[in-house]
């Protein structure tokens, strides 16, 4: 064999014999482990219950909208099989082992039995009540405002931009119009701004710009504030507080909080349970530094 040529060694490989040969190694291997055929069939069973037909009829007609046929019935059994038998192949011949892909599958799968698992009974009024009052900030409206703006280019007045801010600032202060667009430099957005959140602002013109608006007084014109477009002197004509809504206003809301916050304290306890199974042992020279303190863990 040492003297066969390159091309002969690749032609050889092609034949079909070879590839009959291969096959029957590996499926000596999977005979291997799942045990000889003998009188009394020792194989592992793989069964195909009423309920995994029943399954496979309900998910075609979910999809198809109709009933599946006898034929239809069969394919799909005969590729429920296959699925089977080709799974527990697998299994028996650890091919699972340093599967990322499938490793992150079957953690997916274990949350989701988790979620199943913990679901609870209905909430009563008293947990959703107190619920609303424990978590009463993350339902409360928020500030908004009204308010206009004059805009100044620093791409057409250069340095002197903040000067002319300053000069601007205070001839508005002295006449106080609750807007002035025609004051400033021309700006492709809208002047003016209603009922707007700090969020809204925020996505408009930027954080630090919504940030240092809401700090502002009302009714009289503040600045000059910066943001991404340039210089701004502004007017907050209208400020209305955040208040606290009635819960009967935000029920669906704080019900659907509720069993999140439920769910979640259900998966961690489940997982936590689960976790006290095994002794996690972690090498001591794969940590610098360590951070658990210690190189086993419970």
């Amino acid at each position: 064999m040492s003297g066969m040529s390159e091309r002969s060694r690749q032609s050889w490989l092609r034949e079909p014999l070879v590839h009959f040969l291969g096959l029957g190694v590996l499926l000596f291997v999977v005979y291997g482990l799942f045990g000889s055929v003998e009188a009394d069939d020792p194989r592992p069973r793989i069964e195909i219950t009423a309920a995994d037909i029943e399954g496979l009829r309900r998910d075609w007609t979910a999809v198809w909208g109709a009933e599946p046929s006898k034929t239809e019935v069969r394919v799909m059994l005969e590729e429920k099989i296959r699925e089977e038998v080709l799974f527990h192949a697998a299994m028996a011949m650890d091919l699972d082992q340093d599967d990322v892909i499938l490793r992150r599958r079957m953690v997916q799968k274990m949350e989701f039995m988790f979620q199943d698992v913990a679901r609870f009974a209905d909430p009563t009024e008293s947990d959703l009540a107190d619920f609303f009052t424990k978590n009463h900030d993350e339902y409360r409206t928020p500030v908004r405002i009204s308010f206009s703006h004059v805009f100044l280019n620093p791409d057409q007045r250069g340095a002197g931009v903040e000067r002319d801010a300053v000069e601007l600032l205070e001839r508005l202060r002295e006449e106080n119009p609750t807007r002035s667009p025609e004051s400033g430099d021309r700006f492709l957005r809208p002047h003016d701004y209603a009922d707007r959140s700090q969020v809204d602002v925020g996505l408009l013109f930027g954080e630090p710009f919504a940030r240092d608006l809401f700090a502002l007084p009302t009714d009289s014109w503040q600045g000059p504030l910066s943001s991404s477009f340039g210089v701004h002197l502004v007017r907050i004509n209208d400020c209305t507080e955040g208040k606290l809504p009635d819960m009967d206003d935000v029920r669906d809301l704080v019900r659907r909080d509720y069993e999140e916050e439920r769910n979640q304290e259900a998966n961690q306890a489940m997982y936590a349970s689960l976790r006290d199974r095994y002794l996690i042992v972690i090498e001591e020279s794969s940590i610098d530094p360590d951070p658990l303190g210690s190189a086993e863990l419970k």
